[in-house]
């Protein structure tokens, strides 16, 4: 399933898009859909992964537009439910995604949308989790 998710980037972002919308017409469990987004975003987006500070070579995103479109896309289109692969971790990527979104000054509604996400799961969240969208 990894080499799956790394074919992805080799996609530009619009058929990203076009893949994301033909996921969730197909009805595939939302768990799937976050497990992919997730994925993407830690791979290509610098500083989202301890692993990874650099975006990888396939996908060249290099501007903060294109980096904030790319976490727009994917935040928008995480599914809102609380997810049942949820554990401290995906809780603490999540407040990661925010604080991302608080520096590339994503849109408004986009960080609603995470702000509500992580409310479905603050059961979850440790301190060190927290502690990330307070030093933002």
């Amino acid at each position: 399933m990894d080499s799956w998710f790394d074919d992805l980037g080799l996609l530009s972002l619009l058929f990203i898009k076009r893949l994301i919308f033909a996921m969730k017409s197909s009805n595939l469990s939302p768990e799937i859909i976050e497990t992919c987004l997730i994925s993407f975003v830690k791979k290509y987006i610098p500083g989202i992964s301890r692993m990874q500070r650099k975006p990888s070579s396939s996908y060249n995103v290099t501007s903060e537009n294109e980096q904030r479109e790319l976490l727009e896309t994917v935040i928008t289109n995480l599914p809102l439910e609380k997810s049942s692969i949820s554990s401290s971790t995906t809780t603490r990527f999540l407040c990661i995604l925010l604080r991302t979104a608080n520096i590339l000054n994503a849109s408004e509604a986009c960080q609603a949308t995470l702000e509500e996400k992580i409310g479905l799961q603050l059961e979850e969240a440790t301190l060190d989790g927290l502690l990330i969208i307070i030093h933002t």
